[in-house]
């Protein structure tokens, strides 16, 4: 039987950016599931360029995951009382400079990748 394998990751403000270069990427552990993981942007740097599913990016933080399913579910939530924030993620491959495997935009106070096309083993940084 295949698990649908979730994570949410939350962003609200606190002081900390332990995360804002991808060497210190935050270790997610996926299971069947949620893993609800909270964050913050607060003090957070733009490592390279914008996404192209989110141009006027100013901040990132990093998170990584090995894949234990083909299929399984990225989400990005707002628990911010900062109602204008726009979040985005990418997705890349074996790397923070690996291939970009998707860039998701932000739709309605979340951003949701879901498909079945993860390789079990590769690890993907968010």
């Amino acid at each position: 039987m295949k698990h649908l394998l979730l994570f949410f990751i939350l962003f609200w403000h606190v002081s900390s950016k332990a995360n804002d270069e991808c060497v210190n990427a935050i270790q997610l552990t996926p299971n069947a599931n949620c893993v609800n993981v909270s964050g913050t942007f607060n003090g957070a740097t733009l490592s390279g360029a914008a996404p192209t599913c989110a141009n006027t990016s100013s901040q990132d933080v990093w998170y990584r995951f090995t894949a234990t399913e083909q299929t399984m579910s990225v989400n990005l939530s707002r628990v911010s009382t900062n109602s204008t924030m726009y979040l985005a993620m990418e997705l890349y491959e074996d790397s923070c400079a690996g291939n970009l495997f998707k860039c998701v935009a932000w739709t309605t106070n979340v951003s949701t990748y879901f498909n079945n096309d993860f390789v079990i083993g590769r690890t993907y940084y968010v």
